[in-house]
């Protein structure tokens, strides 16, 4: 509930910061980057407030998301980015500090529920096989040469406007259907 919001208002900063006709290589990370940063650090401290006896646990929110991996690269990018270059003064190093602390929480979040999924036999609610583009239905091709897969149809639209992959923006050389079964 929380994260739909969230990409809207990053989605609202990074289009206000980016003028009209202007090359996205012309907008600084740090202007993008420093919102974001706010944001994030605001929805862990609404999380903590419990004033109105509502929970809105942002830990869980991102700890949730099908991608662990890419979430904890994302706020590592985050915390590795060159602060001093951009801010003033020494009030990034307290945030930065929290975002330190968002980031040990999330992940001794993911490890939990890993140990769950394990614990409970390693079952796991989505379905591996659905092209997770459409999420109708399955994901039948893969690129080459990354190996990131979807289905067919979701592949083949993308490659009219574009020859690099959606997920890691690697130069698509070949589309190799998966599990062809001969009839």
């Amino acid at each position: 509930m929380l994260l739909l919001p969230f990409l809207t208002l990053w989605y609202f900063i990074f289009r206000s910061l980016r003028r009209q006709g202007q090359s996205l290589e012309k907008v600084s990370r740090g202007m993008i980057l420093a919102p974001l940063l706010g944001i994030i650090l605001n929805l862990l401290d609404a999380s903590v407030e419990t004033e109105y006896g509502t929970l809105n646990d942002v830990v869980d929110v991102f700890a949730s998301m099908d991608c662990p991996d890419t979430v904890h690269c994302g706020f590592q990018y985050l915390l590795e980015y060159d602060w001093a270059g951009f801010l003033r003064g020494d009030a990034y190093l307290s945030k930065l500090g929290q975002l330190e602390n968002f980031l040990s929480l999330l992940i001794s979040r993911f490890e939990s529920q890993q140990l769950e999924r394990m614990r409970w036999g390693g079952e796991i609610d989505v379905d591996d096989d659905t092209c997770c583009i459409c999420y109708t239905y399955k994901a039948d091709a893969q690129f080459a040469p990354c190996s990131h897969r979807s289905c067919h149809g979701c592949i083949t639209r993308h490659l009219l406007n574009c020859h690099r992959c959606f997920f890691c923006n690697a130069t698509v050389l070949e589309v190799i259907k998966i599990g062809k079964e001969s009839a």
